[in-house]
């Protein structure tokens, strides 16, 4: 009888877990955390999503194939998959895309920060 109320409470906290997760993840992201902060998170996730690209295909992304060719074949040998779990490309904390480029063998995703330009003193990268 102990062992059933154990598989029961075990089952209550679990659904609680879920049910907890799913009203964070639909909360406002400014609630949650800072536009850097995110933005920090998000480009740490899309650097990943590079390396193992790198690491299935044995190379980058070149900078005109760009972040897509994270969630669709860009027509590359070894494509086996999504590298991000996510229907469309992430945008930053602002909600703005990200800009990708790959030069001298090295990616680079870059978020414009809050003032919406690009290669300026609050941009965020990747590297």
């Amino acid at each position: 009888m102990k062992k059933r109320h154990v598989i029961v409470m075990c089952v209550i906290l679990l659904c609680a877990l879920v049910c907890a997760v799913l009203l964070i993840d639909r909360a406002p992201r400014s609630v949650i955390e800072s536009p850097r902060d995110l933005t920090r998170i998000q480009l740490q996730q899309i650097r990943m999503a590079l390396e193992c690209y790198d690491l299935q295909c044995g190379r980058y992304p070149t900078s005109d194939e760009g972040l897509e060719s994270l969630l669709t074949n860009t027509v590359t040998d070894g494509w086996r998959g999504r590298f991000l779990d996510c229907q469309v490309l992430p945008v930053d904390g602002w909600g703005r895309r990200f800009l990708y480029t790959f030069t001298n063998g090295e990616p680079e995703v870059r978020s414009a920060g809050s003032d919406v330009e690009f290669y300026t003193a609050d941009d965020m990268t990747s590297k």
